[in-house]
């Protein structure tokens, strides 16, 4: 599949006049959100690519900079995703181009965050913080205090050279 033209060094310069302009342009969620729903609206025309260089540019801004905070405290409602993000994305990809030949970039990535999405958080519930609680379980002492690293200790000639 090709990269998207937004990806591109078209895509990227297309950011430029945000970064000119940047005292004058507001960094808005509302904005972002409709900016995201014309560049939705474009999957089915010829516009995608041109809709993508004016759009996304912004939104990638608005997530950058108001983003963190929000995505902080979301964090802390729902958990970490993000290695499950990591891992699940490329395989549910794959799987929607499978069962969508001929599916568009735009109809790709909206099919595959949703879905991706879910994955990472069942993922976080079900496996990686039992797991993390598992493993404080069992390297820490009844006190809380946290056990010496299990490694077997150096034999008795180990630190000397090897002229011995």
């Amino acid at each position: 599949m090709p990269v998207p033209e937004s990806c591109s060094p078209n895509g990227v310069l297309s950011m430029t006049p945000f970064f000119l302009y940047r005292e004058y342009v507001p960094l808005s969620f509302a904005a972002a959100a409709v900016a995201v729903a014309v560049w939705v609206a474009s999957f089915d025309t010829g516009a995608l690519t041109v809709v993508s260089q004016l759009t996304l540019p912004y939104v990638v801004l608005v997530l950058g900079y108001r983003g963190p905070a929000v995505v902080d405290r979301a964090m802390r409602r729902i958990g970490d995703i993000s290695y499950g993000t990591y891992i699940y994305a490329f395989p549910v990809q794959q799987l929607i181009i499978h069962y969508h030949l001929g599916i568009g970039p735009g109809w790709l990535i909206a099919a595959t965050v949703p879905i991706t999405y879910a994955c990472a958080f069942l993922s976080w519930r079900l496996v990686e913080r039992p797991a993390l609680r598992l493993r404080r379980r069992l390297t820490s002492e009844p006190d809380g205090a946290p056990r010496a690293a299990i490694v077997p200790p150096a034999p008795a000639h180990a630190g000397r050279g090897a002229t011995g």
